[in-house]
């Protein structure tokens, strides 16, 4: 089931027919009634006004005195505490409304830098994220949009399989359509090689990053996407694989089937499930998948439920294209769940991790530093 669908019944703008599929699909588990039942609670979400969140918050206070009056031998720092757990609670209000209060500094924004095409000859071509220059490249077409499409004939013998590679920076995002018609979604900070022509009984890509992969449907020639800790293979399929260098890899199945190897062990996956491979052993476990927040990217946001404050810092440095460096390693352990859309700057993106985490943040240049509050 594609997510963009389940969103659009979430917002109450899909068809009678797509709303019919969505339902029939949810109904076949419990952890695809809970996804649907989370995409409805996120996306179709009535957010408070003014009022309603004044009056939150000063409920909260109201409960916090009562605490202060029956301890009033409390010290400063645990009434500070007390003041904090305030304001991370009515923080999830404050950030989905938007409010930034800060509009008078300069804010720094996710950098989308140029995206660039190797042919095997080594010419680099960069292409405009934003369709605004005309890119002629032999074998290739670039929309209005920017999206690269290859034109290369498949099933052509040739004598040598040569490969081009798309480099996308930290903060960028880029689409690829190959000759077969499979497209793939890469995200920020991600490289992925692939032929100039699909020749023999099967299709190679290589990937180092992540990326959405749509896969054109050929029985006669399986779609493999190999990166450093395995391999995936598929006939015709939508899924997510994140496979960069030297960390955990995992391939999340949205519809349709595939197999993940690695070294001589190897996985089926249901749609809905995941398989992450340990980097250090590359052991296979299978889970249930968070569809919504693997996905995330791909629908241009930041999704993140019950998630390490390293991780999320991870994903933001990707795309902010900067260094976290923490005070101390048990500020990496919180647990964060949060919403927001990745047209944020960096500095609402940490106001909105300062609000609902107990930590406070410094930026010097490319450089944020985390500590706890």
């Amino acid at each position: 089931m594609e997510i963009d669908k389940i969103k659009r019944v979430a917002l109450g703008q899909a068809t009678p027919e797509e709303q019919k599929e969505v339902r029939a699909w949810a109904e076949m588990s419990e952890e695809r009634e809970h996804l649907l039942a989370d995409a409805k609670a996120f996306y179709g979400r009535e957010l408070p006004d003014d009022r309603e969140i004044a009056e939150k918050v000063e409920s909260m206070w109201r409960q916090k005195r009562v605490t202060l009056k029956k301890r009033r031998s409390m010290t400063w720092q645990r009434w500070v505490g007390i003041a904090a757990s305030v304001v991370v609670a009515a923080g999830i209000a404050f950030w989905m409304i938007g409010k930034n209060g800060n509009d008078d500094k300069t804010l720094v924004v996710a950098d989308h830098k140029e995206v660039r095409l190797i042919l095997p000859d080594g010419s680099a071509h960069g292409l405009s994220t934003l369709g605004e220059t005309a890119v002629n490249i032999p074998g290739f077409r670039v929309n209005r949009e920017g999206t690269i499409q290859e034109t290369g004939v498949t099933g052509v013998d040739v004598a040598e399989v040569k490969y081009n590679e798309i480099v996308v920076p930290r903060g960028g995002e880029y689409s690829l359509t190959l000759a077969d018609g499979t497209v793939m979604k890469l995200n920020s900070d991600t490289r992925v090689k692939f032929p100039n022509s699909f020749i023999g009984t099967e299709r190679r890509v290589f990937l180092d990053g992540e990326a959405y992969f749509e896969v054109a449907r050929d029985e006669a020639r399986p779609f493999l996407v190999e990166f450093s800790e395995g391999v995936v293979q598929v006939l015709g399929t939508h899924f997510n694989v994140k496979a960069r260098w030297e960390q955990n890899a995992f391939t999340t199945l949205v519809s349709g089937k595939v197999q993940v190897s690695s070294g001589s062990d190897s996985v089926v996956l249901k749609p809905g499930e995941y398989c992450e491979i340990n980097a250090e052993n590359q052991q296979l476990s299978v889970q249930e998948a968070d569809l919504m927040a693997v996905l995330a990217w791909k629908n241009g946001e930041f999704v993140f439920k019950d998630a390490s404050l390293e991780h999320v810092m991870n994903e933001l440095a990707a795309w902010y294209d900067m260094e976290v460096v923490y005070a101390s390693e048990e500020v990496k352990h919180q647990k964060l769940h949060i919403y927001m859309d990745r047209t944020r700057t960096l500095e609402e993106a940490l106001q909105i991790m300062s609000k609902m985490g107990n930590i406070t943040y410094q930026i010097q240049g490319k450089k944020v530093i985390i500590k706890k509050r």
